[in-house]
């Protein structure tokens, strides 16, 4: 019945109009069935998606998103929780896993570490997850390729969504401790959001038309419903390390708002119940940039209160030259040299993965 309700009112808008065409009656029908069905498909927020660069991307995300900066990562992030033959023998492996990718397994006439740095990044998860038997919490995690997310609020007066199909996640069947305890946020609510020298919060964001609906890309019902770690890859050229850092910042950050509404319950405009945290890992093939969100709010009205946190390492570099050189002139023998192999960088990466995992 209320449909056909929906209907009449519908063409009764049409009545005495004969110039009116066809698509546009049925333009027009979807858009007041979407009115009456609660989707906003009037709305056109301010959307980011995988492609989207910004004058200052970094210090727009975190203002956008209502997110104070912290920089380095948690003390626990940067200590090495393996022993010292397990982390000899994981780092042998991510220096071979270089030297596969850069001087023999690769497509093409020359291997760089731009066309390297897909393959060196899934053989540097794999090489963690062999280790399952050291880390058993590894077994109640997935592994999902560019699974869907779509989340949407609204930033003082601005609708901003942020959507698309982007890297690899590493879901959960446990959540993430948060870093800061609930009854430790209000020392957040001190902590002024910096300052954007743009003409507007969403300057370079372009509005498009959307229901403004939130997406995580799973049923309901996953066996691993929570998000552990983002994995980006980006090998755009022209992209620097603050643009890599914002687009994982609002990627991670999208996700977690999908969990804290369709996973816990929890209302926008409100303060989450619990704190919710997240972890991402972005690489260019040539530097690791390590990124811990932890989400505490989801009223995003004004610039004061409690705020959300982010914890961002950027730029680290993974090695500097992966080199296959002669032993002995005209002899035919050669040996394979990283040079510059930075030690700490794969520690931490293995540190993030693996985090939660020790039970």
């Amino acid at each position: 019945m209320a449909a056909t309700n929906m209907w009449n009112k519908c063409l009764s808008n049409f009545k005495n109009h004969s110039f009116i065409t066809t698509n546009q009656k049925l333009l027009s029908f979807r858009y007041i069935l979407g009115r009456h069905a609660g989707l906003c498909t009037a709305v056109k927020p301010y959307a980011f998606h995988p492609k989207t660069r910004t004058l200052e991307s970094d210090i727009q995300a975190l203002y956008l998103t209502k997110t104070i900066q912290k920089e380095g990562l948690p003390d626990s992030l940067q200590k090495s929780i393996l022993d010292d033959t397990l982390t000899d023998k994981m780092m042998d492996r991510f220096r071979q896993c270089v030297v596969q990718t850069r001087l023999f397994n690769y497509e093409g006439e020359r291997s760089t570490k731009t066309t390297c740095a897909l393959p060196l990044m899934l053989n540097m998860m794999k090489v963690v997850w062999s280790e399952a038997n050291s880390f058993p919490g590894l077994n109640d995690m997935s592994l999902s390729h560019k699974p869907h997310v779509s989340a949407v609020w609204k930033r003082h007066d601005d609708a901003i969504q942020v959507s698309g199909n982007l890297g690899y996640l590493l879901s959960s069947k446990t959540l993430l401790s948060p870093y800061v305890p609930a009854d430790s946020l209000k020392e957040t609510e001190e902590i002024k959001l910096e300052s954007l020298d743009l003409i507007a919060p969403v300057f370079n964001l372009l509005r498009v038309a959307s229901n403004c609906e939130t997406d995580t890309g799973f049923y309901d019902g996953t066996p691993y419903p929570h998000a552990h770690t983002l994995v980006l890859v980006n090998t755009e050229n022209k992209w620097s390390t603050r643009e890599r850092c914002a687009q994982g910042l609002m990627f991670t950050f999208g996700r977690l708002v999908n969990q804290a509404t369709n996973l816990h319950g929890n209302q926008m405009g409100k303060i989450l119940k619990e704190p919710l945290t997240a972890q991402c890992v972005v690489s260019d093939g040539y530097k690791l940039s390590f990124i811990i969100y932890q989400l505490n709010t989801l009223d995003f009205s004004s610039d004061e209160g409690v705020k959300n946190i982010a914890w961002v390492l950027p730029g680290m570099k993974m090695y500097e030259k992966a080199l296959l050189e002669e032993v002995i002139p005209e002899s035919g023998q050669y040996e394979t040299k990283v040079e510059g192999f930075n030690r700490d960088c794969f520690e931490i990466f293995t540190n993030l993965i693996t985090n939660g995992t020790l039970r």
